[in-house]
């Protein structure tokens, strides 16, 4: 599926997907508790980004969602096109994010 959006730019979707300290996402879900556990290791030629955990919240009735990723971003298409893939993966790790009663983990 192609979905085009007129006006909208990659690299403003690449900064409110990636980018911790954002207007756009504290706009969108200022209750997301968006937080990055584990920076990017210097010179990592993947961009392993971090690990970053965030809540999705729920209407009513469902449960809000605690979520643990870890996420890559690879260029595409040649040096200078522009064009990313971003890879994000959910995995569980009890010292790095403590489940919490409140919440479900994702």
């Amino acid at each position: 599926m192609r979905v085009r959006l007129f006006g909208v730019f990659l690299r403003d979707v690449l900064h409110a997907l990636v980018d911790k300290d954002n207007e756009e996402r504290l706009a969108r879900d200022p209750d997301s508790e968006y937080r990055v556990l584990r920076p990017a290791p210097g010179g990592d030629p993947t961009l392993e980004d971090r690990d970053i955990s965030f809540v999705y919240r729920a209407p009513w009735p469902f449960w809000d969602r605690d979520v643990l990723q870890r996420r890559w971003t690879f260029p595409l298409g040649g040096e200078g096109s522009g064009c990313v893939a971003l890879v994000m993966r959910s995995f569980h790790d009890g010292l790095l994010l403590p489940e919490r009663e409140d919440l479900l983990t994702a």
